[in-house]
Protein backbone atom coordinates (compact mmCIF):
# COMPACT_ATOMS: atom_id res chain seq x y z
CA UNK A 1 0.00 0.00 0.00
CA UNK A 2 1.17 3.50 -0.58
CA UNK A 3 0.03 6.53 0.57
CA UNK A 4 0.51 10.22 -1.08
CA UNK A 5 -0.76 12.75 1.10
CA UNK A 6 -1.33 16.68 -0.65
CA UNK A 7 -1.62 19.74 1.07
CA UNK A 8 -1.91 22.88 -1.09
CA UNK A 9 -2.48 26.35 0.43
CA UNK A 10 -4.53 28.93 -1.73
CA UNK A 11 -7.23 32.35 -0.34
CA UNK A 12 -5.66 31.62 3.15
CA UNK A 13 -7.57 28.01 3.75
CA UNK A 14 -6.35 24.25 3.42
CA UNK A 15 -8.00 21.87 1.20
CA UNK A 16 -6.29 18.01 1.82
CA UNK A 17 -6.72 15.29 -0.61
CA UNK A 18 -5.60 11.80 1.26
CA UNK A 19 -5.52 9.17 -1.59
CA UNK A 20 -4.93 5.43 -0.33
CA UNK A 21 -4.54 2.71 -3.09
CA UNK A 22 -4.84 -0.41 -1.90
CA UNK A 23 -4.10 -3.65 -3.90
CA UNK A 24 -5.53 -7.45 -3.14
CA UNK A 25 -4.01 -8.93 -0.78
CA UNK A 26 -3.30 -6.25 1.60
CA UNK A 27 -4.98 -7.08 5.44
CA UNK A 28 -7.27 -3.82 6.69
CA UNK A 29 -4.59 -3.65 9.53
CA UNK A 30 -2.28 -1.73 6.73
CA UNK A 31 -4.84 0.93 5.69
CA UNK A 32 -4.76 4.33 7.22
CA UNK A 33 -7.40 4.63 9.75
CA UNK A 34 -10.56 6.60 8.63
CA UNK A 35 -9.78 8.59 11.84
CA UNK A 36 -6.48 9.63 10.75
CA UNK A 37 -5.59 13.36 10.28
CA UNK A 38 -4.35 14.45 7.07
CA UNK A 39 -0.83 14.99 7.47
CA UNK A 40 1.09 18.58 5.88
CA UNK A 41 3.80 17.62 3.61
CA UNK A 42 6.78 20.61 2.71
CA UNK A 43 6.97 21.79 -0.68
CA UNK A 44 10.39 20.06 -0.79
CA UNK A 45 8.19 16.21 0.05
CA UNK A 46 5.65 17.43 -2.67
CA UNK A 47 8.61 17.39 -5.35
CA UNK A 48 10.09 14.06 -4.21
CA UNK A 49 6.47 12.48 -4.78
CA UNK A 50 6.74 13.59 -8.11
CA UNK A 51 9.59 10.51 -8.90
CA UNK A 52 6.63 8.24 -7.33
CA UNK A 53 5.71 5.49 -9.75
CA UNK A 54 3.16 6.48 -12.27
CA UNK A 55 0.18 4.35 -10.36
CA UNK A 56 0.23 7.19 -7.52
CA UNK A 57 0.16 10.45 -9.78
CA UNK A 58 -2.73 8.69 -11.80
CA UNK A 59 -4.28 8.32 -8.32
CA UNK A 60 -3.51 12.06 -7.05
CA UNK A 61 -6.05 15.28 -8.05
CA UNK A 62 -5.62 18.71 -7.48
CA UNK A 63 -8.44 20.21 -5.27
CA UNK A 64 -9.35 23.50 -5.32
CA UNK A 65 -8.59 25.92 -1.73
CA UNK A 66 -11.43 27.55 -1.12
CA UNK A 67 -12.74 30.22 2.09
CA UNK A 68 -15.77 28.67 3.60
CA UNK A 69 -17.59 31.78 2.73
CA UNK A 70 -16.68 31.79 -1.16
CA UNK A 71 -18.73 28.28 -1.70
CA UNK A 72 -22.17 28.32 -3.14
CA UNK A 73 -22.82 25.10 -3.10
CA UNK A 74 -21.22 21.16 -3.24
CA UNK A 75 -21.97 18.91 -5.72
CA UNK A 76 -20.10 15.03 -5.48
CA UNK A 77 -20.79 12.81 -8.13
CA UNK A 78 -19.49 8.91 -8.15
CA UNK A 79 -20.56 6.44 -10.29
CA UNK A 80 -17.62 4.09 -8.64
CA UNK A 81 -18.61 3.57 -5.19
CA UNK A 82 -19.44 5.08 -2.06
CA UNK A 83 -19.34 8.53 -0.79
CA UNK A 84 -19.95 10.00 2.76
CA UNK A 85 -19.85 14.08 3.37
CA UNK A 86 -20.08 15.50 6.73
CA UNK A 87 -20.43 19.06 7.85
CA UNK A 88 -17.80 21.05 9.14
CA UNK A 89 -15.53 24.37 9.71
CA UNK A 90 -14.18 26.00 7.11
CA UNK A 91 -11.76 24.00 5.28
CA UNK A 92 -12.85 21.88 2.27
CA UNK A 93 -11.07 18.24 2.49
CA UNK A 94 -11.60 15.66 0.19
CA UNK A 95 -10.24 11.90 0.48
CA UNK A 96 -10.27 8.74 -1.90
CA UNK A 97 -9.59 5.60 -1.90
CA UNK A 98 -9.71 3.33 -4.87
CA UNK A 99 -9.08 -0.23 -4.93
CA UNK A 100 -10.98 -3.74 -5.94
CA UNK A 101 -13.81 -5.53 -3.99
CA UNK A 102 -13.03 -8.72 -2.94
CA UNK A 103 -15.03 -10.19 -5.60
CA UNK A 104 -13.20 -8.49 -8.43
CA UNK A 105 -11.54 -12.15 -9.00
CA UNK A 106 -7.60 -12.19 -10.20
CA UNK A 107 -7.81 -8.75 -11.23
CA UNK A 108 -5.10 -6.49 -9.66
CA UNK A 109 -4.56 -2.46 -9.85
CA UNK A 110 -2.62 -1.63 -12.75
CA UNK A 111 -0.26 1.23 -12.19
CA UNK A 112 -2.21 3.97 -14.75
CA UNK A 113 -5.46 3.42 -13.03
CA UNK A 114 -8.62 3.79 -15.30
CA UNK A 115 -10.25 7.09 -13.29
CA UNK A 116 -9.44 9.77 -11.48
CA UNK A 117 -10.91 12.28 -8.97
CA UNK A 118 -11.78 16.04 -10.69
CA UNK A 119 -12.23 18.60 -8.28
CA UNK A 120 -12.95 22.19 -9.27
CA UNK A 121 -14.73 25.69 -8.12
CA UNK A 122 -17.00 26.84 -10.67
CA UNK A 123 -16.78 30.81 -10.83
CA UNK A 124 -20.84 30.72 -9.67
CA UNK A 125 -19.10 29.35 -6.62
CA UNK A 126 -20.00 25.82 -7.13
CA UNK A 127 -17.09 23.23 -5.57
CA UNK A 128 -17.88 19.96 -7.63
CA UNK A 129 -16.17 17.17 -6.84
CA UNK A 130 -16.39 14.05 -9.13
CA UNK A 131 -14.88 10.29 -10.33
CA UNK A 132 -14.49 10.00 -13.95
CA UNK A 133 -13.17 7.19 -15.77
CA UNK A 134 -9.84 7.97 -18.06
CA UNK A 135 -9.64 4.82 -20.28
CA UNK A 136 -11.79 1.81 -21.59
CA UNK A 137 -10.99 -0.65 -19.99
CA UNK A 138 -13.14 -3.87 -18.31
CA UNK A 139 -11.28 -3.48 -14.95
CA UNK A 140 -14.04 -0.12 -14.78
CA UNK A 141 -16.46 -3.05 -13.92
CA UNK A 142 -14.96 -4.12 -10.99
CA UNK A 143 -12.96 -0.55 -9.84
CA UNK A 144 -14.36 1.15 -6.88
CA UNK A 145 -13.66 4.76 -5.64
CA UNK A 146 -14.77 5.57 -2.07
CA UNK A 147 -14.71 9.29 -1.27
CA UNK A 148 -15.17 11.30 2.26
CA UNK A 149 -15.42 14.83 1.45
CA UNK A 150 -15.94 17.46 4.31
CA UNK A 151 -17.16 21.38 3.77
CA UNK A 152 -18.56 24.03 5.80
CA UNK A 153 -21.62 22.81 7.54
CA UNK A 154 -23.40 25.60 6.27
CA UNK A 155 -23.26 24.98 2.32
CA UNK A 156 -25.80 23.66 0.40
CA UNK A 157 -24.71 19.87 -0.68
CA UNK A 158 -25.90 17.04 -3.75
CA UNK A 159 -24.46 14.23 -4.30
CA UNK A 160 -25.45 11.66 -6.61
CA UNK A 161 -23.96 7.66 -6.98
CA UNK A 162 -24.48 5.09 -8.98
CA UNK A 163 -23.71 1.94 -7.30
CA UNK A 164 -22.64 2.55 -3.09
CA UNK A 165 -23.66 3.96 -0.37
CA UNK A 166 -24.39 7.52 0.32
CA UNK A 167 -24.31 9.24 4.01
CA UNK A 168 -24.48 12.92 4.73
CA UNK A 169 -24.96 14.34 7.98
CA UNK A 170 -24.33 17.30 9.98
CA UNK A 171 -25.82 20.35 7.72
CA UNK A 172 -27.67 23.63 8.08
CA UNK A 173 -28.37 23.68 4.84
CA UNK A 174 -30.45 21.78 1.77
CA UNK A 175 -28.88 18.24 1.71
CA UNK A 176 -29.87 16.56 -1.74
CA UNK A 177 -29.08 13.04 -2.61
CA UNK A 178 -29.53 10.25 -5.52
CA UNK A 179 -28.64 6.57 -5.88
CA UNK A 180 -29.53 3.96 -8.05
CA UNK A 181 -28.51 0.99 -6.35
CA UNK A 182 -27.08 1.48 -2.64
CA UNK A 183 -28.31 2.54 0.39
CA UNK A 184 -28.80 6.25 1.48
CA UNK A 185 -28.43 7.83 5.08
CA UNK A 186 -29.54 11.35 6.28
CA UNK A 187 -29.03 12.63 9.48
CA UNK A 188 -28.39 15.40 11.84
CA UNK A 189 -29.51 18.11 8.92
CA UNK A 190 -31.97 20.94 9.81
CA UNK A 191 -32.00 22.55 6.15
CA UNK A 192 -34.12 19.91 4.30
CA UNK A 193 -33.53 16.61 2.95
CA UNK A 194 -34.15 15.14 -0.31
CA UNK A 195 -32.99 11.79 -0.90
CA UNK A 196 -33.91 9.04 -2.83
CA UNK A 197 -32.58 6.05 -4.77
CA UNK A 198 -34.07 3.40 -7.10
CA UNK A 199 -32.77 0.65 -5.51
CA UNK A 200 -31.98 -0.04 -1.68
CA UNK A 201 -33.63 1.65 1.43
CA UNK A 202 -33.24 5.45 2.84
CA UNK A 203 -32.95 6.39 6.28
CA UNK A 204 -33.30 9.98 7.53
CA UNK A 205 -33.19 10.72 11.10
CA UNK A 206 -32.69 13.69 13.38
CA UNK A 207 -33.93 16.36 10.17
CA UNK A 208 -35.86 19.36 10.05
CA UNK A 209 -37.69 21.53 6.83
CA UNK A 210 -38.77 20.08 3.78
CA UNK A 211 -37.96 16.40 3.80
CA UNK A 212 -38.77 14.10 0.93
CA UNK A 213 -38.13 10.82 0.51
CA UNK A 214 -38.23 8.42 -2.30
CA UNK A 215 -37.10 4.67 -3.70
CA UNK A 216 -38.54 2.28 -6.45
CA UNK A 217 -37.58 -0.70 -4.26
CA UNK A 218 -36.50 -0.66 -0.17
CA UNK A 219 -37.99 0.55 2.95
CA UNK A 220 -38.27 4.18 4.04
CA UNK A 221 -37.20 4.70 8.04
CA UNK A 222 -37.45 8.57 8.70
CA UNK A 223 -36.64 9.19 12.86
CA UNK A 224 -37.39 12.63 14.84
CA UNK A 225 -38.34 14.36 11.93
CA UNK A 226 -40.12 17.52 11.81
CA UNK A 227 -41.92 19.85 8.59
CA UNK A 228 -43.22 18.96 5.47
CA UNK A 229 -42.64 15.44 4.76
CA UNK A 230 -43.22 13.33 1.81
CA UNK A 231 -42.18 9.29 1.98
CA UNK A 232 -42.81 6.78 -1.12
CA UNK A 233 -41.90 3.65 -1.78
CA UNK A 234 -43.36 1.63 -4.89
CA UNK A 235 -42.27 -1.98 -3.11
CA UNK A 236 -41.42 -1.83 0.34
CA UNK A 237 -42.39 -0.31 3.79
CA UNK A 238 -42.79 3.25 5.02
CA UNK A 239 -41.79 3.54 8.81
CA UNK A 240 -42.50 7.49 9.41
CA UNK A 241 -41.94 8.60 12.77
CA UNK A 242 -42.29 12.45 13.54
CA UNK A 243 -41.88 14.86 16.38
CA UNK A 244 -44.23 17.63 14.60
CA UNK A 245 -45.31 17.64 11.08
CA UNK A 246 -47.52 20.40 9.29
CA UNK A 247 -47.74 18.39 6.14
CA UNK A 248 -47.47 14.65 5.48
CA UNK A 249 -47.56 12.15 2.79
CA UNK A 250 -46.99 8.72 3.27
CA UNK A 251 -47.42 6.09 0.03
CA UNK A 252 -46.36 2.25 -0.78
CA UNK A 253 -47.62 0.13 -3.37
CA UNK A 254 -47.00 -3.01 -1.50
CA UNK A 255 -45.54 -2.68 1.79
CA UNK A 256 -46.75 -1.95 5.69
CA UNK A 257 -46.90 1.56 6.64
CA UNK A 258 -46.28 2.46 10.02
CA UNK A 259 -46.37 6.66 11.01
CA UNK A 260 -46.41 8.03 14.21
CA UNK A 261 -46.72 11.90 14.94
CA UNK A 262 -45.79 13.06 18.65
CA UNK A 263 -47.41 16.24 18.83
CA UNK A 264 -50.80 17.29 18.19
CA UNK A 265 -51.65 17.12 14.52
CA UNK A 266 -53.42 20.10 12.94
CA UNK A 267 -52.35 19.84 9.39
CA UNK A 268 -52.88 18.22 6.48
CA UNK A 269 -51.88 14.36 6.66
CA UNK A 270 -52.42 11.82 3.42
CA UNK A 271 -51.15 8.06 3.84
CA UNK A 272 -52.15 5.56 0.94
CA UNK A 273 -51.99 1.95 -0.14
CA UNK A 274 -52.15 -0.47 -2.83
CA UNK A 275 -51.44 -3.83 -0.66
CA UNK A 276 -50.54 -4.07 2.65
CA UNK A 277 -51.35 -2.75 6.08
CA UNK A 278 -51.63 0.79 7.50
CA UNK A 279 -51.35 1.69 10.85
CA UNK A 280 -51.29 5.29 12.13
CA UNK A 281 -50.73 7.21 15.63
CA UNK A 282 -51.19 10.78 16.21
CA UNK A 283 -52.24 12.17 19.42
CA UNK A 284 -55.67 12.05 21.09
CA UNK A 285 -55.55 16.19 21.59
CA UNK A 286 -55.07 16.59 17.69
CA UNK A 287 -57.28 19.07 15.93
CA UNK A 288 -58.08 17.19 12.76
CA UNK A 289 -60.70 15.77 10.38
CA UNK A 290 -60.13 12.37 9.98
CA UNK A 291 -61.58 9.79 6.95
CA UNK A 292 -60.58 5.97 6.34
CA UNK A 293 -61.29 4.02 3.38
CA UNK A 294 -60.69 0.71 1.80
CA UNK A 295 -61.47 -1.41 -0.33
CA UNK A 296 -60.74 -4.49 0.62
CA UNK A 297 -59.91 -5.17 4.55
CA UNK A 298 -61.11 -4.64 7.95
CA UNK A 299 -60.66 -0.53 9.50
CA UNK A 300 -59.98 -0.05 13.08
CA UNK A 301 -60.26 3.22 14.55
CA UNK A 302 -60.02 3.89 18.33
CA UNK A 303 -59.41 7.91 17.94
CA UNK A 304 -62.06 9.62 20.50
CA UNK A 305 -63.62 11.10 17.37
CA UNK A 306 -67.11 12.85 17.47
CA UNK A 307 -69.33 13.50 14.76
CA UNK A 308 -68.57 10.09 13.54
CA UNK A 309 -70.00 8.70 10.11
CA UNK A 310 -69.76 5.09 9.02
CA UNK A 311 -70.47 3.44 5.49
CA UNK A 312 -69.62 -0.47 5.59
CA UNK A 313 -66.50 -0.20 7.27
CA UNK A 314 -65.27 3.28 6.43
CA UNK A 315 -64.76 5.60 9.35
CA UNK A 316 -65.15 9.64 9.30
CA UNK A 317 -64.96 12.19 12.50
CA UNK A 318 -63.21 14.48 14.05
CA UNK A 319 -60.48 15.50 16.87
CA UNK A 320 -61.23 18.81 18.32
CA UNK A 321 -62.14 21.49 15.94
CA UNK A 322 -61.21 19.80 12.69
CA UNK A 323 -58.77 22.07 11.49
CA UNK A 324 -56.73 19.62 9.91
CA UNK A 325 -56.92 16.30 8.01
CA UNK A 326 -56.12 12.60 8.09
CA UNK A 327 -57.03 10.89 5.35
CA UNK A 328 -56.00 7.23 5.59
CA UNK A 329 -56.86 4.95 2.30
CA UNK A 330 -56.11 1.19 0.99
CA UNK A 331 -56.84 -0.63 -1.72
CA UNK A 332 -56.54 -3.84 -0.22
CA UNK A 333 -54.86 -3.87 3.26
CA UNK A 334 -56.23 -3.33 6.79
CA UNK A 335 -56.04 -0.02 8.35
CA UNK A 336 -55.83 1.29 11.83
CA UNK A 337 -55.68 4.48 13.71
CA UNK A 338 -55.68 4.51 16.75
CA UNK A 339 -54.60 7.29 19.78
CA UNK A 340 -50.55 7.58 20.22
CA UNK A 341 -49.70 6.44 23.70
Amino acid sequence: MRRLVIALAMLGAIAVLTVVVTKRGETPSSRTPESAAPRETSDRAADETAAEPLSQQHDACSVATEDGSSIEKVTVDNPFGSVRVTGGDSAVSVTKRIYLPDDAGQEVLPKNLPVEVRSETTPEGEYKVEVVPIEDTDLLDVIAVDLKVSVPAATPVEVTVTSGEARVSGFAAKVTVHGQAGKVTVSDCSGGVTASTTVGDVEIADAVGEIKANTSSGALFLDNVEGEITARTMSGMANVDAERADKLIVGSMNGLIDVKVRSPFSGQMEVRSMSGDIVVAIPASSNCRVRTATNTGPISCTLPLSAVERAGPNVSGRLGGGKGYVEVTNNSGAIAVKPLK
